[in-house]
């Protein structure tokens, strides 16, 4: 079995975020266990206490750990999702396209869809674990219709999820899951927004690259439309060359030495 866990981040347009993302990890339930004391000990070898929230964002870094430890510790993560074979999922839409009433719910939609076909293809079964949706009136309405009635578009089709036996909300400092989950789509959204530094984004994206879900010939992916998701898949004149832009910045950071 496999269990998906999601955050969002760039949750409103800045000038460095143009797209809204929302992602998650997938893994093997059989290395729940192991991930979870491996994060432990990172968390405690830098210097967190049990209640610290353990995050990607550098603003939420107690003052008792260091910048070295901070950075340090979150690299760990990363090392460690690749090392025991997690793989990103992440769903983007630009913000001048994305319909404000509906974003979580389609985010949830095209993700879960990805991770029901993630699922399919690996011939398992699956649970997933979103991060809590303050902004949906009727949360557990939502995930009740999607498990008994299938995921529902605004164009009337229903996607049914025969593959996916449990459907949870989860939130920021309830696992040691959860802050792999934000740190690694952290990390994603530092490489695709306008990076302070390309040299470290050009690292980071290098180590997501080898947890995207995707087709694999050597070191080259072809994840569009598995392990990343872009929607619309055509994206009118207006937007055509951010979204140009964003796979063109991603995979400079793929060649930078």
């Amino acid at each position: 079995m496999y269990l998906l866990v999601t955050d969002e981040t760039n949750a409103e347009p800045t000038t460095e975020g143009e797209f809204f993302i929302f992602g998650g990890i997938i893994f093997e339930d059989k290395n729940l266990l192991f991930l979870d004391e491996e994060i432990r000990k990172i968390r405690e070898g830098a210097g967190y206490k049990k209640s610290d929230l353990f995050k990607f964002d550098t603003r939420l870094r107690p003052t008792y750990v260091s910048k070295e430890k901070f950075n340090e510790a979150k690299d760990r993560v990363l090392d460690i999702c690749v090392k025991n074979g997690v793989n990103f999922i992440a769903y983007l839409i630009h913000h001048g396209i994305v319909d404000k009433t509906l974003k979580i719910e389609s985010a949830i939609n095209h993700l879960t869809s990805g991770f029901n076909k993630f699922l399919n293809e690996k011939d398992a079964f699956g649970a997933c674990f979103y991060d809590r949706m303050p902004k949906i009136e009727n949360q557990f309405n939502l995930l009740r219709d999607n498990f008994s009635n299938g995921l529902r578009f605004p164009n009337g089709k229903r996607i049914k999820l025969e593959k996916i036996k449990l459907h949870g909300i989860t939130c920021s400092g309830a696992s040691n899951i959860y802050s792999a989950t934000d740190i690694v789509l952290g990390s994603f959204r530092y490489c695709v927004n306008k990076p302070r530094s390309e040299k470290l984004a050009s690292y980071m994206i290098k180590k997501i690259s080898d947890m995207v879900w995707g087709d694999r010939e050597g070191r080259s992916i072809r994840c569009v439309g598995k392990g990343i998701i872009l929607r619309p898949q055509k994206p009118g004149i207006k937007y055509k060359k951010d979204y140009s832009g964003l796979i063109e910045n991603i995979n400079s950071l793929l060649r930078r030495e």
